[in-house]
C-alpha cells in the first residue's frame, strides 16, 4: 500500500533468465565451482552433457567471473524497477 506523500516499500520477487542460463550451464557440465554463499543445484535437476572438446576445468575456472558479471547484470536489470511496475 502507499500513501501519498510518504516513503513506501515494495517487496518484489522475480527471476532472471541470464541467472538461470549461467546456473544451467553450472550444472549441465557438471562444474566444481565454490560459491559464498553455496548456491545448491537446479531442482529440478537437469541431466549432465559434456559436448566433445569441452573444457570443463577451464570452464570451471571462468564460472566465477561469469557469475559475478552476471549477477551485476541482474542488479542493474532489477533496479529499476519492471516495465510492467505500477509505481
Amino acid at each position: 500500500m502507499r500513501f501519498a506523500g510518504r516513503e513506501s516499500w515494495q517487496v518484489s520477487h522475480g527471476t532472471s533468465q541470464t541467472v538461470n542460463t549461467a546456473l544451467f550451464i553450472r550444472d549441465t557440465l557438471a562444474l566444481s565451482v565454490e560459491t559464498v554463499p553455496e548456491l545448491p543445484g537446479l531442482d529440478p535437476s537437469v541431466p549432465v552433457v559434456v559436448p566433445p572438446g569441452v573444457d570443463r576445468a577451464g570452464a570451471a575456472e571462468e564460472w566465477l567471473g561469469w557469475w559475478a558479471d552476471v549477477l551485476d547484470h541482474a542488479r542493474a536489470e532489477f533496479a529499476g524497477g519492471s516495465p510492467t511496475d505500477p509505481a
